[in-house]
């Protein structure tokens, strides 16, 4: 199975628990769109944090006052803040309004790559 779906399957089978529903209620609110879901879900001064964002990267876009409505680092990748195992590369997703995205930096655990 690939990541993707891997994470699609971890998003579904979390989705059904009493607490998935709860978290799946709170993502619904806020409109974080579910192929970006991630395991936490915050809201920071206005915007939605989604997934292990390494702090870097909120500090450096809650400086900037974006008009997008969030960051986001789908599913859990290995190594990212909070992960243990092998580091791997994953992206942090900058996502808007309209859901428009796109890369907002590519992390090697909390090193930015």
């Amino acid at each position: 199975m690939s990541a993707l779906g891997q994470k699609r399957k971890c998003a579904s089978q979390l989705a059904m628990s009493a607490l998935g529903q709860k978290r799946t209620s709170l993502k619904a609110r806020l409109g974080v769109p579910f192929d970006l879901w991630a395991c936490h879900t915050a809201e920071v001064a206005g915007y939605i944090i989604e997934g292990h964002v390494p702090a870097a990267a909120l500090e450096k876009f809650l400086n900037e006052k974006s008009d997008a409505r969030g960051l986001s680092v789908p599913g859990m990748p290995s190594g990212s803040p909070g992960m243990t195992g092998e580091y791997e590369e994953y992206d942090v997703i900058l996502f808007g309004k309209k859901d428009e995205r796109s890369v907002y930096g590519r992390y090697k655990g909390e090193t930015q790559i």
